[in-house]
């Protein structure tokens, strides 16, 4: 899908990924030719892991959601689900929640993540249309 076409709203987050891997993979290189310590100029060993890992998954969330939505649709990677949401999410129920909190909250936190992609994807469609009306009036 990524190369049928230019100007495809995919290419800035795949070249990101590609950049960001690219950047990694070479400073790492550099370090081995140039014989300094990986302990001293590189990062951890456990942070180089979770960089390749969020990499290749901003990748794989591209291809597939790509792949999946035929090219025609934004990716919009703030409405994917984090941490961070479900935090959020979980003190909009609970201020101070506990872990027994968390089990109890879990359907509604699901009926909560579900009206946020609604509307999300109702007020993206209504912009969507709202724009070839405006289009078409030229």
């Amino acid at each position: 899908m990524l190369t049928k076409t230019t100007h495809s709203p995919y290419l800035p987050m795949f070249s990101l990924s590609c950049k960001l891997t690219f950047f990694i993979e070479l400073w790492e290189k550099f370090l081995q030719v140039s014989k300094y310590p990986k302990s001293q100029h590189y990062v951890s060993p456990q942070c180089a892991k979770i960089t390749h890992t969020l990499i290749h998954g901003l990748l794989q969330v591209v291809i597939i959601y790509c792949d999946y939505s035929g090219g025609n649709r934004l990716l919009l990677l703030w409405l994917l689900l984090t941490f961070k949401h479900v935090f959020g999410l979980c003190q909009q129920v609970v201020k101070d929640f506990t872990m027994l909190d968390f089990q109890y909250m879990v359907p509604k936190l699901f009926i909560k993540f579900q009206q946020a992609v609604q509307s999300h994807i109702h007020r993206y469609t209504r912009d969507q249309s709202s724009s070839s009306v405006y289009l078409s009036n030229k």
